[in-house]
């Protein structure tokens, strides 16, 4: 079996709706200072078309590299586990999303070092469980 075929892909993954309607997906975005240089400089190039060297999904010769995270998600899958427990956790953790971690999630529970958790956290305290509860109901319906 070929991973790469876009009909036999989804089965691997958690299911998530996705909503049909995206108006305001534009409020929902950020930007990203630079101020260290670290990232590319804005050119403000649009890519209108994908290049013929852009393909859909691993490369054939790294394919089995997927097998072992196709696996333990597959198990994860059969036990329940959905995109609103992902969403919710990450709330619940108050993970940096796009920041690099000392800390996997799976290692932010008890024993972990509170220096550790405070350098993947967004926020000092907790939401409300009912926070989180709407901003994971809000991101599984796409009502934003």
């Amino acid at each position: 079996m070929l991973k790469t075929k876009k009909t036999e892909r989804p089965r691997e993954y958690i299911p998530m709706g996705l909503s049909s309607n995206h108006a305001g997906w534009d409020s929902q975005w950020f930007y990203l200072r630079n101020d260290d240089g670290l990232l590319p400089a804005y050119t403000g190039r649009l890519i209108t078309e994908r290049p013929e060297n852009w393909t859909y999904g691993v490369v054939q010769v790294h394919q089995s590299r997927l097998d072992p995270l196709l696996d333990a998600l597959k198990k994860l899958r059969l036990e329940g586990l959905s995109a609103a427990l992902v969403l919710s956790a990450v709330h619940h953790r108050r993970v940096l999303p796009l920041m690099s971690r000392p800390l996997r999630m799976d290692e932010m529970g008890p024993g972990a070092s509170s220096r550790d958790l405070e350098a993947c956290r967004m926020s000092n305290e907790a939401p409300a469980d009912d926070e989180i509860a709407a901003r994971v109901r809000a991101a599984v319906t796409g009502d934003f």
